[in-house]
């Protein structure tokens, strides 16, 4: 089963369009958790045992595990022996590189990880995005218009083509590769763009962060249309202050998500 189908089965099999970022920041480890390597590794795998029957994904967020230094690639193997196999699992590295380099670096994530998906950055052009599209069974993500305040620099610059620069990216890619094997990231924080985003590709997945923490109104969204896409969440599943057992409330706002990520 090809990358894009697989998505389509087990977010109708699941009926939400949730995705669960696995990112493990080691200060913000509930207190039983050690800090340190083997707390993160502990900490992910209850997450996703409390979770896995919930969630359409999960992303893993490479930046949080590189920071552990030569474990790192052990433990995101580890995770994902832990996660079914019927469960969509992004490699979010925002990979980039001249196309010799980049070839190894979707020979990474595709072959050795078996990752379903990964998220890479296209400034670099066609030959840093060619080698992940290759691979037709895998499904790629690239940075389309981002939740941070930083996409107001480059991204959302007006240039000689009247347009902002993040939908001239999203035309170029949606022109040059086939929707069952590239989508975009738009931010949940970027809703005033989300319609104009949505006319130009009404038909490609997106990968939307930015909904928790960073305050993304995914009922705005929905108001404009969210099919087909998957939702992250990582710290508002992750992170949380309780008194009571802290997987019941890791379930509890997993399955408040799952609901409001509802496709019918």
């Amino acid at each position: 089963m090809k990358a894009y189908e697989k998505l389509s089965h087990i977010q109708k099999e699941r009926n939400t369009l949730l995705c669960i970022g696995l990112d493990p920041d080691i200060d913000k480890l509930p207190y039983h958790y050690p800090r340190n390597s083997k707390g993160i590794l502990s900490f992910c795998i209850d997450i996703i045992n409390s979770t896995k029957n919930l969630t359409a994904a999960y992303k893993i967020n490479f930046a949080f595990f590189e920071v552990l230094g030569k474990e790192s690639f052990g433990i995101i193997e580890q995770l994902i022996e832990q996660i079914p196999n019927e469960v969509f699992i992004i490699a979010d590295a925002k990979r980039s590189d001249i196309g010799n380099s980049a070839k190894f670096y979707a020979k990474s994530l595709f072959d050795y990880f078996k990752f379903d998906a990964a998220t890479i950055n296209p400034l670099m052009g066609r030959d840093s995005i060619d080698p992940f599209l290759t691979y037709t069974d895998k499904f790629t993500f690239a940075l389309g218009l981002t939740s941070n305040i930083g996409a107001d620099d480059f991204l959302k610059q007006i240039l000689w083509i009247e347009k902002p620069f993040f939908s001239f990216i999203i035309e170029k890619l949606a022109e040059w590769y086939p929707r069952e094997n590239i989508g975009f990231v738009v931010g949940a924080t970027q809703s005033d763009y989300f319609t104009e985003i949505r006319k130009i590709v009404p038909n490609h997945n997106l990968l939307i962060p930015g909904v928790g923490a960073q305050g993304g109104d995914i009922n705005k969204l929905k108001e404009i249309g969210l099919m087909p896409s998957l939702v992250n969440v990582s710290r508002d599943i992750l992170y949380h202050k309780t008194n009571d057992d802290y997987q019941m409330e890791v379930i509890r706002k997993t399955s408040y998500y799952k609901h409001l990520l509802a496709i019918e």
